[in-house]
């Protein structure tokens, strides 16, 4: 059974993916938000990989979010998706990287 990845968009093999099924708390979260939950997520290995990274986890969510932005319609997708990174690098604690 095959399944998209909520990152990439990619139809991947269930068994490769890891699969998050969203909170009751987090539904409602998601629809004041104005999305539409599903009642799983899934996310693909390669996605997964970058998103632990913390060198490219930011990196990833700002070319989401532009994606997302530019799907919309915002005027400047680009710097929509820099606030946002900053933004999420401001409310991140940061561990030094070894």
């Amino acid at each position: 059974m095959k399944i998209k990845c909520a990152i990439c968009n990619r139809e991947r093999d269930r068994k490769s993916c890891r699969i998050f099924v969203p909170t009751p708390q987090e539904k409602n979260t998601l629809k004041k938000m104005g999305e539409n939950p599903q009642a799983e997520y899934g996310y693909c290995r390669p996605c997964v990989r970058l998103m632990q990274d913390p060198r490219t986890a930011a990196d990833v969510m700002k070319g989401v979010m532009q994606m997302y932005a530019r799907a919309f319609g915002a005027v400047n997708p680009d710097e929509v998706a820099e606030r946002f990174k900053n933004r999420l690098l401001s409310k991140t604690p940061m561990k030094p990287v070894s």
